[in-house]
């Protein structure tokens, strides 16, 4: 009989353009783990009004929100300091859990941890039905979280497997698991995708940077002093979906775009010649975007401060530029590489190690192993 593992998970991917890294990361797991065998049921603290969609490879799925199975519960969670803010989901969850035939009660539980309240939700369904609890940090958000918010780390107690990101946080996170739990670095993943044919041969290279800039991200001032100048010279094209417009774009009349959904930035990002990523401070952040670029046929400029970012290394493995953020000749040289291998038409081979079938691959391992 297949293993049988129920996913915890704060939000279900109701449309492309509507998705975020927790709901791609259900998805895709949900799908995954499915297509190895698994019997998959799906939890998730917000449905949506409408009505929870359905992933491929769900089995069952209870979701909080209006018509849903939970329906009837708070759409934002208690936030009183004297008690889990997920502990009245958790409640009903395990109401309804334990009025299912045995047969269907799950082997496993999966907790996708963010917020971090899903640890607490999974150990109180681990205990209730003597099942083992794995965590899944492999967002970066909630990775960074557990490593930041240590009153709520106390619940990785409860687990009997850790899923995180970077070699770092596991050993730092290790610290708080009883003896002998296995911990898997399992971060996100991408999906392969050759170059589309959609820019004319008349069209500039185009480079777009794709995301947000907050204070863990590099200053990206000189990167984009570089790409704007060889826009407005008609040597490329740039677009920049900041969520916001640098002073470097402003001072040279560059458009600011507004950001794009997740969907059309990996679809923009399938088009471009090159992809420019900014590292992160944060040695515990991991985003989905160096992933995905691995997965393509489009060049990664990664602008980095520190030697050991990890999403500098991802890339760096891959063979894309790695360059020191503040230094502009280096960015010039590495912009001035791309454009030249696009010249002989040299594209970066997608990694099928990168891949979200690869990480399910690796989970599914782990959950055997404890079923």
């Amino acid at each position: 009989m297949p293993p049988r593992v129920l996913i915890l998970t704060p939000t279900l991917l109701h449309s492309r353009r509507a998705a975020n890294p927790r709901a791609i990361r259900s998805e895709r797991l949900t799908r995954g783990l499915a297509a190895l065998g698994f019997e998959v049921d799906l939890a998730s603290w917000w449905g949506g009004d409408g009505g929870p969609p359905r992933p491929e490879g769900a089995r069952r799925i209870w979701a909080n929100g209006a018509g849903n199975p939970l329906g009837g519960l708070e759409e934002t969670p208690s936030r009183r300091p004297d008690r889990d803010p997920l502990d009245p989901w958790a409640r009903e969850l395990e109401r309804q859990l334990a009025t299912a035939p045995a047969a269907e009660l799950p082997d496993l539980i999966l907790a996708i941890a963010y917020p971090l309240g899903a640890i607490g939700a999974g150990a109180r369904l681990s205990r209730r039905f003597g099942v083992p609890l794995v965590v899944d940090l492999g967002d970066p958000w909630a990775a960074r979280d557990a490593a930041e918010a240590t009153d709520r780390r106390r619940s990785l107690a409860a687990a009997d497997a850790l899923i995180t990101t970077t070699p770092e946080l596991a050993t730092e996170l290790g610290q708080l698991l009883r003896p002998g739990v296995p911990t898997l670095l399992a971060p996100a993943g991408g999906e392969l995708r050759r170059r589309g044919a959609g820019r004319g041969p008349s069209a500039p290279p185009l480079f777009v940077h794709l995301g947000v800039i907050n204070p863990g991200r590099v200053e990206p001032g000189p990167a984009f002093a570089e790409l704007a100048r060889r826009h407005r010279s008609g040597e490329i094209e740039f677009r920049s979906h900041t969520g916001g417009l640098h002073p470097a774009l402003h001072e040279l009349g560059h458009p600011h775009l507004e950001p794009l959904p997740h969907a059309e930035a990996i679809d923009l990002l399938a088009e471009a010649s090159a992809a420019l990523v900014l590292g992160n401070r944060n040695r515990a952040q991991l985003p989905s975007k160096a992933f995905e670029i691995a997965c393509t046929e489009t060049w990664a400029l990664c602008v980095s401060e520190i030697a050991d970012d990890p999403t500098a290394a991802v890339l760096a493995a891959g063979g894309h530029g790695v360059v020191t953020a503040n230094d502009p000749v280096s960015i010039a040289a590495a912009v001035e590489r791309i454009l030249a291998r696009e010249r002989c038409g040299e594209r970066p081979k997608p990694d099928p190690a990168q891949t979200w079938e690869r990480r399910c691959e690796e989970i599914a391992a782990l959950l055997a192993e404890l079923s």
